[in-house]
């Protein structure tokens, strides 16, 4: 999965989850995130990517 968040997903109050919900329903082997500035890991974390 390529996905460019945009804004690190901070644009909305909750961005990130929002993200992670859509990675979950996706269920993706591999992610590829640009523009996370910072949030990136945050959201591997909460799907427990290494």
């Amino acid at each position: 999965m390529s996905w460019n968040i945009l804004h690190g997903a901070n644009d909305s109050e909750d961005g990130k989850a929002h993200a992670v919900q859509i990675i979950r329903e996706i269920n993706p082997d591999v992610i590829l995130m640009v523009e996370t500035y910072g949030s990136g890991k945050e959201i591997a974390d909460s799907l427990g990517y290494i």
